[in-house]
């Protein structure tokens, strides 16, 4: 893996933790909320409503986002039914020069090692 393939995942692990924090603010003030599902937001807020109950909300968005990037990575790594009926697909950085092999192995990695996998 080279300092390429790291910001690929530092991108990744910081989308994940915007989308999260989106989120948990949109339980503070649904109104104010960027994301489109204000409604759903505001029913949810008149459940969530201390901080406990917030950081549980947060911990689930977070293993939900991340458990969606491992798929993704895990579909590009060549093990799903895309790559069974199609061939893996290949990722290429704007060299040309692939990407590390075990995208899903190493998202979780970055994930440890900067502190944002529990």
């Amino acid at each position: 893996m080279d300092e390429r393939d790291e910001r690929f995942f530092e991108d990744i692990a910081r989308s994940i933790d915007g989308w999260a924090e989106a989120a948990v603010h949109g339980l503070r003030d649904p109104a104010s909320s960027s994301l489109e599902g204000k409604a759903g937001l505001a029913t949810l807020a008149a459940a969530v409503r201390t901080p406990e109950q917030r950081d549980a909300f947060e911990a689930v968005m977070r293993e939900t986002l991340t458990g969606l990037a491992h798929s993704i990575m895990v579909t590009l790594d060549g093990g799903s039914a895309y790559s069974d009926r199609l061939g893996s697909p290949r990722l290429l950085h704007g060299d040309g020069q692939p990407f590390v092999a075990g995208l899903h192995e190493w998202l979780f990695d970055h994930l440890s090692r900067t502190g944002r996998l529990t």
